[in-house]
């Protein structure tokens, strides 16, 4: 799975952006924090020096690795050969050798490597004496260094063709200010930009804007002096990140979680180890990446790795079984419990027993079994080497993949039309059609902006933050304003068009939901849109019948410890509720009925009188 920071020869200069702060496990079964993650990945695909520099706190340049360390030194006066360090430093010539760990000494912690004002001259870096001979580890930092002088340095790098470099600037926050040294990081990425592109070789510049959005990262832009000249390499015309040197760092995905639950079985914590088959760690990774993606949706920071290293820590040190504890996706449901109940039914179940739904389920289970006589291999693609992580790289599509469809939902209030949707990314996500299956629900201000060309831009972004999910417009219909001269809300439909006939762009299940007539009339005046949609994948969810009205209202009620008597004493007997329900059906305002909710409503009313009885 090719990274985009391996296309050195289209693009010299790279944005990593997101969640960069989270705990990073790669497959070598490392705990790794960001810098380290990407330090190890530059390093397996070949580059010899990789340089950082941070403005906060007067960190200034440093490097993580002994090769770099090296390499990093008078770069400014001249490219030293390597033969001639090593003779400068004194020092014998070290045996090439994979590095798993950081270059710190064993008084920092790893998370602090470059964040201390420690500088190690050649003249005093010694091997350690537990280390083999032949073998050194140095550390070389260069604290209080303007950015004025690390430019001088980077440019050196850049223009280098000695050895394969990378110029890593670890906090783009730091120039996006009205404070900030902006001309001169203008110059640099102008100069990059024009001048490296076509160069031969593959030195990159890369910045790191941990924790933003790519939002916040325009709205940045937007508030720096000549912050276009930046946005403009960064964003494609349309406002959204241009993907081919901008890498977002998104929530965890199965490698990861995979790779920790095996951490935990090998290595342990707190004394304890997991134990698990093969097959039980893949069915509770899946549970878990699911779960986690949907906790997060409640409270920011559940979905990150470290909130899940937590969790099932945690659950390790409060079971009773001993040394070994058993973990299986039943123990990660109930994990997420507070979230979501652990005996739930599983989504197909559900949407097959839930009477009113009959239709959705049709539907579904017939994809879902023609995935399964399609699906071809069976096993995701892999990844490349022990230190790449699948949040540092891009897609990469081997072979066919089933088409992803789309869906329009007509139901009144209250049929479930959300809860539907909810459904088919779970189902979906568990029939592999879908890698995340998380349901992002937009309404039309989610979607429509109040100025000319803003609104493709949010549609767009809604799209992308749904990828290998579900996004869900509730209300569609509320897209399409008839004779308005600035027809706002139309222009998010002119977007999803192209964007729906885009498959091995954006991948994605599109569910459009809203009241049966004004979804007829959405359709019938886009004849576009209409064509995106196969036939059989346009579903009605129809008025809920007199008897589901009853089980729902009856249910809520014993939900909350009220019970019905009938003639006996101690007998259920609610039969009387069928002529009440059968009325309500019948005397319904078609236009507003809210079907499972006034069903809901009649049972927090009558639950209220049996209180003041």
């Amino acid at each position: 799975m090719p990274s985009i920071l391996e296309r050195s020869n289209l693009n010299k200069i790279f944005m990593i952006y997101g969640n960069l702060d989270d705990m990073f496990i790669t497959g070598d079964l490392q705990k790794r924090g960001f810098r380290f993650l990407l330090n190890s990945y530059l390093k397996s695909i070949g580059y010899e020096r990789i340089v950082y520099y941070s403005g906060a706190k007067n960190v200034g340049k440093f490097v993580l690795d002994d090769e770099s360390a090296m390499t990093a030194l008078n770069i400014n006066k001249r490219e030293v050969p390597a033969s001639e360090a090593q003779r400068d430093t004194a020092l014998p010539p070290a045996r090439k050798r994979r590095i798993l760990n950081p270059a710190v000494p064993h008084t920092l912690k790893p998370e602090d490597a470059g964040a201390k004002n420690t500088k190690i001259s050649p003249a005093d870096a010694k091997p350690e004496p537990s280390r083999p001979s032949g073998e050194t580890r140095l550390v070389y930092s260069q604290p209080k260094i303007t950015p004025f002088e690390f430019l001088d340095d980077a440019r050196v790098m850049m223009s280098s063709n000695e050895r394969r470099s990378a110029v890593v600037f670890t906090f783009m926050q730091d120039f996006l200010t009205e404070r900030g040294p902006m001309q001169p990081y203008l110059e640099l990425v102008s100069h990059l930009w024009d001048e490296y592109s076509f160069s031969s070789n593959k030195n990159i510049c890369v910045f790191l804007a941990p924790q933003l959005s790519s939002a916040d990262i325009a709205r940045l832009f937007g508030r720096t002096e000549n912050g276009d000249t930046l946005k403009n390499k960064f964003f494609n015309l349309n406002g959204t990140m241009n993907r081919s040197v901008c890498i977002e760092v998104s929530l965890p995905n199965l490698d990861e979680i995979e790779y920790l639950l095996d951490y935990l079985r090998i290595v342990g914590e707190g004394g304890r180890r997991l134990s698990f088959t093969q097959a039980e760690k893949r069915r509770a990774a899946r549970v878990i990446m699911f779960l986690s993606r949907e906790a997060n949706r409640d409270e920011q920071g559940q979905g990150l790795l470290r909130a899940i290293y937590g969790m099932v820590a945690s659950y390790m040190a409060h079971s009773s079984e001993g040394a070994l504890v058993p973990f299986s996706e039943r123990c990660a449901r109930r994990l997420y419990s507070r979230w979501k109940s652990a005996d739930e039914p599983e989504p197909l179940e559900k949407l097959r027993d839930t009477r009113g739904w009959e239709s959705v389920h049709k539907r579904v289970n017939e994809i879902v079994k023609d995935s399964e006589l399609k699906r071809v291999g069976g096993q995701e693609p892999g990844l490349c080497g022990h230190a790449v992580n699948a949040r540092l790289v891009s897609p990469d599509e081997r072979g066919p993949r089933y088409p992803i469809p789309h869906f329009v939902i007509r139901g009144n209030p209250g049929v479930g039309k959300t809860t539907v949707a909810r459904l088919i990314g779970r189902i979906f996500y568990d029939a592999g059609i879908l890698k995340k299956g998380v349901t992002v629900e937009a309404k039309r201000d989610d979607l429509v902006d109040a100025y000319v060309g803003g609104t493709a831009i949010k549609t767009t972004e809604c799209v992308e933050s749904a990828r290998e999910g579900v996004l869900f417009i509730d209300d569609a219909y509320s897209l399409l304003e008839e004779g308005a001269e600035h027809n706002y809300p139309k222009e998010a439909i002119d977007t999803l068009i192209p964007i729906m006939t885009n498959p091995d762009r954006y991948k994605f299940c599109l569910i459009m939901a809203g009241y049966p007539e004004p979804m007829d009339k959405l359709l019938a005046m886009n004849a576009g849109l209409r064509s995106r949609f196969n036939s059989a994948n346009i579903l009605t969810i129809e008025d809920y019948r007199p008897d589901v009205l009853r089980d729902i209202f009856v249910e809520t009620c014993r939900k909350r410890g009220f019970r019905f008597w009938g003639s006996g004493e101690g007998e259920d007997d609610p039969l009387d509720l069928d002529l009440f329900f059968t009325n309500m059906y019948n005397q319904r305002n078609r236009a507003n009925f809210g079907n499972a909710r006034d069903a809901v409503t009649v049972a927090e009313e009558a639950m209220l009188q049996s209180g003041v009885r």
